[in-house]
């Protein structure tokens, strides 16, 4: 099966397991929440309405990195760039298990490879009920050594011209030209119109809360369990990304840079049988 449809409360949701387990399209009354195609146009998770990050999120910084003691040479998978991004299940089928009408679990198992050397497994649990939209993704470890992991979702929201975006933050990572953070500064996060906004930053404290507002549809994206939100978009692009994740990009090479443990950053240590969750929801009216 490559595609299910799911529908609930004014709310209609297309996902693609065979496709990195990404969402196609998700509308309420019949406005499009995120970047949205119709059923089986996707062909490609660049182009999706947004998907799962596991075992990290963003840039592992030219694909290198370095781990108890131990050099890992990665895949490189983000052509022209050189570094690793946004983990492997983007890039995997998912397993289709229980699912319905209103909702659907998803699953993928990792096997050590040249992407990632750490086993483990993920799931999905997607859910359309009375408060909205709903996905709890969580990732147990089934790595025989302690392995570095990190989780978080890459949604892309429509960005029509009315849109306004706001959310509160304590500071954001300034970036280099290769796209990896450098240091942290102070920012009280953003409040104003997204037609402009010219962005792309890992973002500290915000408060698990964030806001757009079009002439069409108030929506809410929260996400209790993870502590930093990445903002990308480009006045040129049609779309918005808010990622809740739990750790500063490319945390892995940083850490060490900055003379602190990768802890320090959000990147969790999981022993073999351990896991992360996290429950990602929007609203909308």
């Amino acid at each position: 099966m490559g595609a299910l449809t799911l529908c609930a409360n004014g709310w209609k949701l297309h996902l693609r397991p065979d496709l990195g387990g990404c969402i196609s399209g998700l509308w309420f009354q019949d406005q499009a929440v995120l970047r949205s195609v119709s059923e089986g146009a996707v062909q490609s998770v660049r182009n999706s309405a947004g998907f799962v990050m596991v075992p990290y999120s963003n840039r592992i910084g030219q694909a290198h990195m370095t781990w108890a003691g131990q050099h890992y040479a990665l895949a490189p998978n983000f052509a022209p760039e050189p570094h690793a991004i946004h983990g492997v299940g983007w890039q995997r089928a998912w397993s289709i298990g229980a699912h319905g009408s209103t909702s659907a679990t998803l699953s993928y198992q990792h096997v050590a490879d040249a992407s990632w050397p750490f086993a483990f497994n993920a799931t999905q649990h997607i859910t359309l009920g009375p408060e909205g939209f709903s996905l709890e993704l969580e990732l147990v470890s089934q790595a025989p050594v302690p392995a570095p992991v990190g989780i978080g979702w890459h949604p892309y929201f429509n960005k029509p011209p009315s849109c306004q975006l706001s959310f509160a933050a304590t500071g954001r990572w300034a970036m280099n030209a290769a796209k990896l953070p450098t240091t942290l500064e102070p920012c009280a996060g953003f409040a104003g119109a997204c037609e402009q906004l010219d962005i792309d930053n890992c973002h500290e404290g915000w408060r698990h809360s964030v806001v757009l507002e079009s002439e069409a549809l108030h929506i809410a994206l929260t996400c209790e369990a993870l502590d930093r939100l990445v903002v990308f978009t480009r006045p040129e692009l049609d779309f918005i990304a808010l990622e809740p994740v739990s750790h500063v990009n490319n945390a892995l090479q940083l850490a060490p840079a900055l003379g602190v443990d990768a802890g320090a950053l959000g990147l969790r240590t999981l022993a073999a049988g351990e896991r992360m969750q996290a429950r990602f929801q929007i609203r909308a009216h």
